[in-house]
């Protein structure tokens, strides 16, 4: 079957009173409560702890062992939806390097409060997300 790219999975997923899970076991205390985050032109319903999130899945695919944070490494994931097909490994790469490709995330704290922005090359906000800090970002 021939997919559109880019696109978004869905997936379902089992859980207990304490974990949802997929890939890995994931707490629900970096789920809930679900936090609206722009994709394109729609804001949908994400994690609310991004942060705790992906150190569960680091966890299960220790793939972060050299680099820890998953700002600063990039991962091209197993498999490819553009050629819908699979590889071996994760691919690793500075982050940096792909800021003047693809838009990203630029993540700041203070005390009280996280900002989110999503950036188009090193320069340009497209919009920006103010919520409570994040008790996770430091995990």
């Amino acid at each position: 079957m021939k997919w559109n790219w880019p696109f978004i999975d869905l997936f379902g997923f089992q859980e207990n009173s304490t974990h949802i899970w997929f890939e890995a076991p994931v707490d629900k205390k970096y789920i809930f409560p679900l936090v609206l985050r722009p994709i394109a032109s729609q804001w949908l319903w994400s994690p609310r702890s991004i942060f705790g999130y992906y150190r569960s899945l680091q966890k299960r695919h220790n793939v972060y062992a050299a680099a820890p944070s998953f700002d600063e490494t990039c991962l091209q994931q197993r498999y490819s939806h553009r050629y819908e097909s699979t590889t071996q490994k994760f691919l690793a790469v500075n982050c940096s390097q792909l800021h003047n490709i693809y838009p990203y995330i630029r993540r700041t704290c203070n005390e009280t409060k996280y900002f989110e922005y999503l950036m188009i090359n090193e320069k340009t906000p497209m919009y920006s997300l103010n919520t409570d800090e994040d008790a996770y970002a430091h995990l």
